[in-house]
C-alpha cells in the first residue's frame, strides 16, 4: 500500500496582541462572553487569508459535532457569532 500526501493548508498561530485577534476579542466581550484563545486543526479561510500576508482570526458559530451524521447547530450561539461578525464589520 502507498500513501501520498500533499499540503492543503498552511498553518499559523496569531500572537494574542495581533490587532485581529485584539479586534475579535473586543467584540467577542461586547456580547459578554469571554474568548477562547484556542488552536483549530483543520482547514479554514483563516489559513490560505493568513498564509497570504492576512492576520485572520476563526471564530466558531455554534457547530456541534461538525461533518458527522449527528451535526448540528446551536441557534443561540449562532446568532452570537452573526453579531460578533456585524460588530468586527462595522465598529472602528
Amino acid at each position: 500500500m502507498t500513501f501520498e500526501g500533499r499540503l492543503d493548508y498552511e498553518s499559523f498561530r496569531l500572537s494574542k496582541s495581533d490587532p485581529s485577534v485584539l479586534a475579535a476579542a473586543a467584540a467577542i466581550e461586547a456580547e459578554g462572553k469571554t474568548p477562547d484563545f484556542a488552536i483549530a486543526n483543520g482547514g479554514l479561510d483563516a489559513n490560505w487569508l493568513s498564509a497570504r500576508g492576512l492576520p485572520t482570526v476563526s471564530l466558531g458559530c455554534g457547530q456541534n459535532n461538525i461533518h458527522t451524521i449527528d451535526e448540528w447547530q446551536d441557534l443561540t450561539e449562532f446568532h452570537r457569532a452573526r453579531r460578533i461578525a456585524l460588530r468586527l464589520a462595522t465598529e472602528q
